[in-house]
């Protein structure tokens, strides 16, 4: 069974995901860092923390899926993607 305190990390760490994919990278990253305050050692939440303060720094190209699996520009996808 999952711990109440472990399940909070895991709904933070998945609205982070979510506003991570939204290219959000000051609100994802304060929501990795609000679920690194409930467990420092948390891998994924410190990976996609450095991810986000890197991607303030260093915006990536919006018009890239790199963020995504494909790795396909939009501009290169099929009209029906």
């Amino acid at each position: 069974m999952i711990s109440e305190e472990k399940r909070k990390l895991l709904d933070i760490f998945a609205q982070g995901r979510k506003q991570y994919k939204l290219l959000d990278f000051e609100g994802a990253k304060n929501l990795f860092g609000e679920a690194l305050k409930i467990d420092s050692e948390d891998g994924p939440s410190q990976v996609y923390y450095a991810r986000c303060k890197h991607y303030i720094d260093t915006p990536p190209d919006r018009k890239s899926t790199r963020l995504n699996s494909s790795h396909i520009p939009l501009s290169r996808m099929p009209s029906s993607a």
